[in-house]
């Protein structure tokens, strides 16, 4: 198995027009290197960029195992580091913040045989920013985009002063951006600066079908709201009546509550009263679950309000 060294070298030419023309130079040997940095940087209209790549090559000459991008010669400042598998990027690969907290990682994404399925954004070392997942591929082509209005965010919130409604109007440009790029299936979720999950939205060819929002009180979750192409379909709230449940209401398409309940909070299982409404707001059916299961007496009514039965469940089970 070989060992082989790629210096790759960025050009970018600034015209007068203010057009950028960027070029790559890939070297094999460090001494050709050397004498094309130093003529390059004789030329003062050329900024140059050193990235300097290690790993080794198979006997196909294929990417093969670790590799490791650096920003320098001496091989001191890491920006991208992950496996390759017969040629192709497979498992997770690391890009490392190149500010203050240089050597912390950035962004973190996840490949299978050359597809990039996740990405994964960090604020601060360690605090999820956001993050793209997806069942069928990634473009790259659009992460560029992403991950600029991602590294804004702080700063914008801030300027404007009201932090919530800046990062909700950065999360809707990445939105937009991620309508105009991808064509499948996939899920954005992006956090808050307190580590706490902000929002969650599914796309399906450059369409939000779904949205699911997240407040919080006194460091808890307070209301969880899952909207389908723009519509409230359920909201989830705390409660104290029954110790370790949530109460959630379905709605119908007109606003009007469809069923109400509580779930456990650990398995999202029905668990307590639950109720059920005609679309005339009429009750439909009144009960209670154990363990996901009916139990106890279940009424039932018709559209006009007259009820028309009752049963009684023992853990799941009819009695009669």
């Amino acid at each position: 198995m070989l060992q082989r060294l790629i210096y790759l070298v960025i050009l970018l030419i600034t015209t007068i027009n203010l057009m950028a023309q960027v070029d790559s130079i890939d070297i094999n040997n460090e001494k050709e290197f050397r004498e094309l940095l130093k003529e390059l940087r004789k030329n003062e209209n050329l900024e140059v960029s050193i990235f300097r790549k290690t790993g080794k090559l198979d006997e196909n000459d294929n990417p093969n195992g670790l590799w490791t991008t650096y920003v320098d010669i001496n091989r001191t400042k890491k920006l991208y580091e992950g496996e390759y598998v017969s040629g192709k990027r497979d498992g997770e690969w690391r890009m490392f913040d190149l500010s203050d907290n240089h050597g912390k990682i950035k962004c973190k994404e996840q490949w299978i045989q050359d597809t990039l399925k996740k990405w994964t954004c960090y604020s601060d070392p360690g605090k999820k920013q956001y993050e793209i997942e997806t069942q069928n591929y990634i473009p790259l082509e659009s992460l560029s985009s992403i991950q600029y209005l991602g590294s804004i965010s702080s700063n914008y919130s801030l300027a404007i002063g009201n932090y919530y409604e800046g990062q909700k109007e950065i999360l809707d440009l990445i939105g937009i951006e991620l309508k105009n790029t991808f064509g499948n299936r996939l899920k954005l979720s992006f956090w808050s600066f307190k580590e706490r999950i902000d929002q969650e939205r599914y796309f399906d060819e450059g369409i939000e079908f779904k949205r699911v929002t997240y407040e919080y009180k006194n460091k808890e979750l307070y209301e969880k709201k899952t909207y389908e192409y723009g519509e409230l379909i359920s909201k989830e709230s705390n409660t104290s009546k029954f110790i370790g449940t949530r109460k959630i209401i379905y709605f119908n398409v007109n606003g009007d509550t469809k069923t109400s309940g509580f779930i456990d909070e650990s398995n999202q299982e029905k668990e307590g009263n639950w109720f059920e409404y005609y679309l005339n707001g009429k009750k439909k059916s009144m009960g209670f679950y154990l363990d996901n299961q009916k139990h106890g007496v279940w009424k039932y009514w018709d559209e006009k309000g007259k009820l028309i039965t009752k049963e009684k469940y023992k853990r799941g089970v009819l009695k009669k």
